[in-house]
C-alpha cells in the first residue's frame, strides 16, 4: 500500500514554527491518509508536540560538525518523500530540501535559493498575516483557504499547572487577570517599558486588575524594570514555564498586552 509521505521544514523561530500550523491542518485535511513529518530546532518543537495532524517531528541538532550535518540529511534522504514543503526558506532549510530527494519540492522563490525546488512560489508583494502567507505554498498541491487560525494544544498536565499556578498566586476565577509581556529579542519591537509601567498601573487602579508578567529565559531583567518603573504592586514571579505551560496559562487570563514576540501568537492561538 503506497503512502505518501510529506515533510514540512520551519526550522526556527517559536510565533514563525506557530504561523505553519493552519498550513499542517489544512495538508492533513486535504492528504487523511497521507504520513506528514515537521522538521524544526528546539524549543520551537514544543509548539507541536500534541498536535493531532501530525506523525512524526524531526528536531535539527543546533551544534554540528559537517559530518553530522551530512549525516542528518542521509537519514532524511532514506526516508524517501514524497513531498517537501520549505517554509523557512534560508540557505540551510533549502539545501535540506534539495538532498531531500523528494521528486516534489516546494518554496518561495528567494534568490540564491530558487535552484533547491522544483515548484517556486512569487514572494506576495502585499502584506499579508504571516500565516496567510504561508499557505501561499499549498496552492501548488491545489489547496486553498481562508481559514488561518492557529493550532496550538496544551494537555491535562499543562492545564493542572496552570491551576496550581492561580493557586499559588491567590489569583481566583472571578479576578480579572492581564498577562503582560514586555519582552522581545528585537530592540525595534519593544514599547518603552515604563509606558508598560503605566498601563498596567492604571489597570490596577481603574479595574482592580491582577498583572501577571510573561518571560522566557533571560528575558527576566525586561520585567525587573517594569516593576521597578511601577507604582502599584503586580503579581509576584514564577519559576518559567514550557510553553505549552505558558498557553495554558493565556486561557485563564481576560487580557494580554505585550510586544510582538512569540507570546503574542500564542495568545491569538
Amino acid at each position: 500500500e503506497f503512502t505518501v509521505k510529506f515533510l514540512l521544514i520551519q526550522l526556527r523561530r517559536i510565533g514563525d514554527v506557530l504561523m505553519t500550523t493552519p498550513s499542517i491542518r489544512l495538508l492533513r485535511k486535504s492528504f487523511p491518509e497521507a504520513e506528514v513529518s515537521f522538521l524544526t530546532e528546539a524549543p520551537a518543537d514544543q509548539v507541536l508536540r500534541n498536535s493531532p495532524f501530525l506523525d512524526k517531528i524531526y528536531l535539527y541538532p543546533k551544534v554540528n560538525t559537517i559530518k553530522e550535518s551530512i549525516s542528518f540529511v542521509q537519514n532524511l534522504r532514506e526516508q524517501q518523500f514524497d513531498c517537501v514543503i520549505d517554509f523557512f526558506g534560508n540557505p540551510r532549510s533549502a539545501l535540506m530540501t534539495f538532498f531531500s530527494g523528494a521528486p516534489l519540492r516546494i518554496g518561495f522563490d528567494f534568490r540564491g535559493r530558487r535552484w533547491a525546488y522544483t515548484n517556486r512560489v512569487k514572494i506576495s508583494t502585499h502584506l499579508t498575516y504571516a500565516a496567510q502567507d504561508k499557505t501561499q505554498l499549498l496552492a501548488e498541491l491545489g489547496i486553498f483557504t481562508n481559514d488561518f487560525r492557529l493550532d496550538f494544544f496544551s494537555d491535562n498536565k499543562d492545564e493542572e499547572f496552570a491551576d496550581r499556578l492561580f493557586g499559588s498566586l491567590g489569583v481566583f476565577d472571578s479576578d480579572f487577570v492581564v498577562s503582560l509581556s514586555p519582552v522581545s529579542r528585537q530592540p525595534y519591537k519593544v514599547w518603552p517599558l515604563e509606558r508598560f509601567a503605566n498601563v498596567a498601573d492604571w489597570l490596577i487602579k481603574k479595574y482592580e486588575a491582577k498583572i501577571l508578567f510573561l518571560f522566557g529565559p533571560g528575558e527576566e531583567h525586561f520585567v525587573d524594570k517594569v516593576r521597578a518603573f511601577m507604582k502599584q504592586k503586580a503579581l509576584p514571579s514564577y519559576e518559567i514555564p514550557s510553553l505549552s505551560e505558558t498557553l495554558s496559562i493565556l486561557k485563564r487570563v481576560d487580557l494580554h498586552l505585550g510586544n510582538d514576540n512569540g507570546i503574542v501568537h500564542f495568545a491569538v492561538a
